[in-house]
């Protein structure tokens, strides 16, 4: 190890130890120190706004002057930003339990309770109820022993108080308060709460925020890209890592050893070790990012910056990588980032590392990036349940996965294919829609169209925009299919019904929505590819019109993941769910939109070997204009409805079809 980095490490904390102490007794890991350091009880869980944060920041301070970074703009690698900070100690929360005979008894925050989720200003008093049924529930406090989720409860309790073995921190996130607050509590306090029922009157929770503006930084170091031209366009791959963490409760800190200790550690093995590499045209920006617990304050704060250094960016973020039970690596994007996801996906499994896709991110600073105009990812371990614990610690990392991790990213960073230029972001187009006159519009619509028809299913494609000039992939992952022995012959497996319900069959509505992990890492323009092997369980939704004359039929059948949960209780004002189960193979719903009559659907949710199906049925009436079909079947005539939809051999047609 790098004995000035070393000395870096441990000087900048104020540690009263020599240097020949420390170095006896320091880890000789790179990414162990990083994460021992930044998780050391004096940076008390690196809340932003906190003296334990600005300690972690002057360090990563030290280490970018150490590796040889430059600033920015001017010489400091502090970049400041406007903070919404919530002081621990100064935040007023109480939950105390008011017995029938007066007297009360007050629960300690961070030790027998602690807020999962906050309201801005709240100050209730209800009775409790453990029915999530109860014809009450709106005016009192549930109590629960597992995670409950609002939507799926007809009515909202004032609050919920859910028994939690391991309390997780949650930061303040002023702009994500909640009407009904939810509070973890301890199993010792769940089962007092639940032994004195009979003499309990009420629970009192009060949650009182005292939110403060300060000023925080983010901390931002520049290694230069070797340009070979004058051109005016500036790009640049920001690779960041957020080094704040939760802070502290009860006077015990919430450490942050993989969220995100971790991330922090990869991002200045990657700087030194690219350092003296032969890099492309692009700076790479190394940012580590403040406020991400608090909202993600830091990074939204420096991507509107930016726009002020570089035309072209992309970003990958490292955010609770490496525990010790982490499963595969996830790589999660949102906003068509997919390019840039399957790019860091290939990368990385080239190394041997096990890689999985979620386009449901969470939240993380690469979200930042993505809502703004660029495509970002975040890097991050699968399994997440130790953040926001206090097990959250440095005994819990791999540190020799995060070497190999380092060694994937280095070298997806200096491949020449992976400048910024080819991973621009849809919605810059979107973003400049207003912009674009009539004619371009036109033009770029009919190019679009022009490409799409030289593709079959399963088919894709680069071309360069007509306006924008940049590359644009197209994609033919849906279709219409009205021939179906072109369509059987083309997808493995796919067997369509000669006739459902008596009619036979029109046309097919396919779409494919988990091809993006098959795509070629490095696609030429003007190419078409064929996603290989495409087969009938790559289906993701399948609608079957079969008609005939002036009537038909509609099937959509849509196979559930297993990490997927479709909720039926979304009945509103809008549109009515009505549930029905006279017996275990008799359990359907029918929906309907009050103002229409003749919306009625039949639903049902089935499953078949091993494989749930979400189904909906209904009837159809060739409309007017003789040309297309709609909805016939009314709330009167449900039992037509029913007792067609029960007629079709649903279990039989999708086991032929192969889905």
């Amino acid at each position: 190890m790098n004995l000035k980095r070393l000395a870096a490490m441990i000087t900048t904390i104020g540690l009263s130890l020599t240097l020949v102490s420390c170095m006896e007794d320091a880890p000789q890991n790179p990414f162990e120190q990083s994460v021992k350091t930044l998780t050391a009880s004096e940076m008390k869980g690196r809340l932003a706004g906190t003296e334990g944060n600005e300690r972690a920041q002057a360090w990563i301070e030290e280490q970018f002057k150490t590796i040889g970074l430059t600033a920015l703009e001017g010489d400091s690698f502090a970049v400041s930003y406007d903070h919404v900070y919530h002081d621990p100690d100064k935040q007023s929360i109480t939950l105390e339990a008011v017995y029938s005979n007066e007297q009360r008894s007050t629960f300690k925050h961070g030790v027998s309770f602690i807020v999962q989720a906050y309201a801005e200003s709240f100050d209730e008093s209800a009775p409790i109820t453990s029915n999530v049924n109860d014809p009450e529930l709106a005016s009192k406090i549930l109590i629960t022993d597992r995670e409950v989720y609002l939507s799926q409860l007809n009515i909202k309790p004032k609050a919920i108080l859910v028994k939690t073995a391991e309390f997780k921190k949650n930061t303040i996130r002023h702009h994500s308060y909640i009407d009904v607050p939810i509070v973890q509590i301890s199993p010792t306090t769940y089962r007092k709460l639940f032994k004195e029922k009979d003499k309990l009157e009420q629970i009192r929770l009060s949650i009182q925020l005292q939110p403060e503006k300060i000023q925080a930084d983010n901390v931002i170091g520049v290694l230069s890209g070797h340009r070979e031209n004058d051109s005016p366009v500036r790009s640049a791959i920001v690779v960041s890592a957020h080094f704040d963490a939760v802070g502290w409760t009860n006077h015990t800190a919430f450490s942050g050893a993989l969220d995100n200790a971790s991330g922090v550690s990869v991002l200045l093995e990657l700087a030194a070790g690219l350092k003296d590499k032969e890099r492309g045209e692009a700076d790479l920006v190394f940012a580590a990012f403040n406020g991400e617990e608090s909202g993600l304050q830091g990074s939204n704060a420096f991507v509107q910056q930016l726009k002020d250094y570089y035309d072209i960016v992309y970003n990958i973020n490292l955010d609770s990588i490496a525990g010790t039970s982490r499963g595969s690596t996830m790589i999660s994007s949102a906003n068509n980032s997919t390019e840039l996801a399957m790019a860091v996906g290939e990368s990385l499994k080239q190394s041997g590392i096990s890689v999985e896709y979620s386009e449901d991110a969470g939240s993380s600073d690469h979200l930042s990036f993505s809502e703004d105009i660029y495509q970002s990812v975040t890097i991050s371990d699968d399994n997440l349940e130790v953040i926001h614990t206090r097990q959250d610690t440095a005994e819990h990392i791999d540190y020799a996965y995060l070497e190999r991790l380092v060694q994937a990213l280095s070298d997806f960073l200096l491949a020449k294919k992976h400048h910024p230029e080819l991973f621009r972001s849809y919605k810059i187009l979107k973003q400049n829609q207003d912009e674009f006159t009539e004619e371009q519009l036109r033009i770029m619509k009919e190019e679009a169209e022009r490409h799409l028809a030289q593709l079959k299913l399963g088919q894709y494609k680069y071309f360069v925009h007509p306006i924008t000039f940049t590359n644009q992939p197209i994609y033919k992952f849906e279709s219409i299919i009205e021939n179906a022995r072109e369509f059987e012959e083309q997808l493995q497996g796919m067997k369509l019904p000669e006739q459902i319900a008596g009619y036979p069959f029109q046309l097919a509505n396919v779409s494919f929505g988990h091809l993006f992990d098959r795509l070629v890492e490095a696609p030429e323009l003007d190419v078409i590819y064929t996603v290989e092997d495409l087969s009938a369980k790559d289906i993701t939704a399948l609608g079957l019109q079969y008609t005939e004359g002036e009537q038909g039929i509609y099937v959509y059948l849509y196979p559930l993941s297993d990490d997927m949960f479709y909720d039926m209780n979304y009945s509103s004002a809008i549109v009515k769910v009505e549930e029905y189960n006279a017996s275990e193979d008799d359990h359907y719903y029918l929906e309907y939109y009050p103002e229409d009559d003749n919306s009625l659907t039949y639903i049902k949710i089935m499953k078949i070997d091993g494989q749930i199906y979400y189904t909906r049925i209904y009837e159809l009436v060739r409309q007017n204009d003789q040309a297309s079909y709609g909805r016939n079947s009314s709330l009167a005539e449900k039992q037509t409805l029913v007792e067609r939809a029960q007629s079709i051999p649903l279990e039989a047609i999708i086991r032929e079809m192969g889905i």
